[in-house]
């Protein structure tokens, strides 16, 4: 999401993203690092935001969060994933449109 990225960028964080839809133009306008996976845009972050609903993001288990994540922190803007699931594993799960904030 081309406003979220912006909005990060502009208070000052370092955005590694992965949308199997941009391309390098987009990176470069942006300054930021493309990553060529999902799994490789969470290697070493401080937190996740997931902005998107493709299938890839769908199907990543809760672990890999835990494991990838420095401050295992993750916002789901699309409510793709279980807050419970999250919660058990350790990771501080921020929902949008979710009662939940595990």
């Amino acid at each position: 999401d081309i406003k979220t990225v912006k909005a990060l960028i502009d208070n000052g964080f370092e955005v590694r993203a992965y949308d199997p839809s941009q391309t390098e133009q987009f990176a470069q306008y942006f300054n930021i690092g493309l990553q060529h996976s999902a799994e490789a845009a969470l290697n070493s972050a401080d937190a996740a935001v997931i902005a998107t609903e493709w299938s890839e993001f769908k199907l990543m288990p809760a672990e890999l969060f835990a494991f990838k994540l420095k401050r295992k922190v993750l916002f789901d803007l699309r409510g793709v994933f279980s807050p419970e699931a999250l919660k058990a594993v350790g990771v501080k799960y921020r929902g949008i449109g979710r009662k939940i904030d595990a």
